[in-house]
Formats: C-alpha cells, structure tokens, sequence
C-alpha cells in the first residue's frame, strides 16, 4: 500500500494554507487543491515524508514536534494500488505568506469557506473538515 504524507498550515488567525495542483499532463488532480505532500520514499513513515515535503514544497523546515494529527485514511483512485492518507496541520506565522515551489500556488482562507468549494481532493476535503471541526471545538 502506497504512504501519502501531507501538511496544511495554519496560522493564528485560523487561516489555512492549501496547494494549487498544476495543469501539467500525467499528475494527480490537476487543478485542484490538496494537502502540501506526497507519497513517502523508500522506508519513510508519515511524519519523515510530511517534513521531506514541507521543505521541499514551501521551504519549512520544520521538526516532528511540529506536526499535529489531522486525518488518517485509506482511499483508492481509479487504476491505482490503496493509498494510506495522512494528513498534518501545522502552525505558521503567516499563511498568506508561504510560497511553494510545486503546484501552481497557495490559496488561502479559513477552513469554514474552504470546505465548500468544489476544487478539494477527496483527501484535503476530509482535512479541511477535520480542521473546520479542530477549530469550532477550540472556540466552543
């Protein structure tokens, strides 16, 4: 079974940071917006390839105590093996500042907008409702 690893960022004031995925032929999900990751090389567990990913796609480096659990599932895409999905939310100064050097950018906002648009992976869907629910238990 395939290891996705990924990061969503969020900072102070809620916001959430989500990857663009390019147009390019070939990838996954073109165009819609997922989760900062990929799948884990070689023996990498999830939060060796979340902070693999999180430098290599938004420059952060950052230490395993710095990934909070979001989302752990299993999924299969068509003509693909099952992939073990998890997700991590960590927290950045600034959302709106993060850069990435994959994807065709950075959208921004907090979780409660971001969980109706129509252009989220399966994956990053469940994630953001994962942090919509994180976020309305810290302030109720």
């Amino acid at each position: 079974m395939r290891l996705y690893a990924g990061i969503i960022p969020v900072d102070g004031r809620g916001r959430a940071a989500l990857q663009q995925r390019d147009h390019k032929p070939g990838i996954e999900n073109p165009g819609l917006l997922t989760a900062f990751g990929g799948l884990a090389e070689g023996a990498e567990g999830a939060a060796d390839a979340a902070l693999r990913e999180a430098t290599e796609e938004l420059g952060l480096r950052l230490t395993s105590t710095a990934l909070h659990p979001l989302l752990a599932h299993e999924q299969r895409m068509p003509g693909s093996e099952p992939t073990r999905c998890v997700i991590f939310r960590v927290v950045v100064p600034d959302a709106g500042e993060l850069r990435t050097a994959e994807g065709a950018g950075v959208v921004v906002g907090v979780p409660a907008e971001l969980r109706v648009r129509g252009d989220l992976t399966d994956t990053c869907r469940r994630a953001v409702e994962a942090l919509h629910t994180w976020g309305t238990s810290r302030r109720g």
